[in-house]
């Protein structure tokens, strides 16, 4: 039953089974998490591929003559096989977890001109034969990640806030800074550094502060780290830090 159709090449969808026409939205959040499906990867242009035509799909090293080879996929990505289907899955921590130079998926770390990863897809049919496609997997921006904090440790005292953590610095290097810094004046709960970060030559705040949610009908005081790149940009909470239910 193997018909004569040789490998023509291979498509995504969401995870909502919609066909991905334009490559542009195959692309995830810098600050996405692990395991973030990509898109389902199929064989052929069609909504009803045939399902003998292929039996295997993997990744493959991006040709060294290739443009795109700079910004391979290295083990950013892998396949998973779920139930006969194909997902491309980015397989790496989140940015505020992990900083190393192999996983870091931040849209500062990308060349200038290349702001995505390249990705070598092979497709193997039931005769052997295979078919190979470099794809781009944009990366979208998430405003401020750039100059969060991460591996943070907080002491407060009365009067003041000591903050500890890593800053990205160039190529995926950390930067460690550690402040200690008055709370601001019409707060007791509230502090504020202004890290001087040559490295990405901006000048990031870091704000440490404490605002009351209610949760299921519970109210609680949450401790929130939020930061911004710029004076004039408005601070972006990136991580809780610690709850305390009233």
């Amino acid at each position: 039953n193997i018909g004569d159709n040789d490998p023509t090449g291979v498509s995504f969808k969401e995870e909502d089974g919609t066909l991905i026409t334009n490559l542009l939205d195959l692309n995830f959040a810098e600050d996405a998490k692990k395991d973030y499906i990509i898109g389902e990867i199929f064989t052929s242009p069609t909504d009803d591929p045939d399902q003998y035509d292929f039996v295997r799909i993997n990744l493959g090293d991006v040709p060294d003559d290739d443009s795109d080879k700079d910004v391979d996929h290295i083990s950013r990505f892998r396949i998973e096989q779920k139930d006969k289907k194909f997902f491309l899955i980015l397989n790496t921590d989140n940015l505020m977890d992990n900083l190393t130079e192999d996983t870091n998926i931040s849209w500062g770390s990308l060349p200038e001109n290349k702001k995505y990863f390249s990705a070598r897809i092979v497709a193997t049919d039931l005769k052997g034969k295979q078919y190979k496609k470099t794809i781009k997997v944009y990366v979208d921006r998430v405003d401020c990640t750039e100059t969060a904090m991460t591996g943070i440790t907080v002491y407060k005292t009365k009067a003041a806030m000591t903050i500890s953590g890593y800053l990205q610095g160039k190529q995926g290097t950390s930067v460690f800074r550690r402040q200690t810094v008055p709370f601001t004046s019409n707060s007791d709960d509230e502090a504020v550094i202004n890290f001087d970060f040559e490295e990405r030559q901006v000048q990031p705040s870091v704000k440490i502060y404490e605002k009351s949610i209610n949760v299921d009908g519970v109210d609680q005081t949450i401790g929130m780290i939020a930061n911004r790149c710029k004076n004039d940009h408005n601070y972006v909470d990136v991580q809780q830090l610690w709850s305390n239910e009233s």
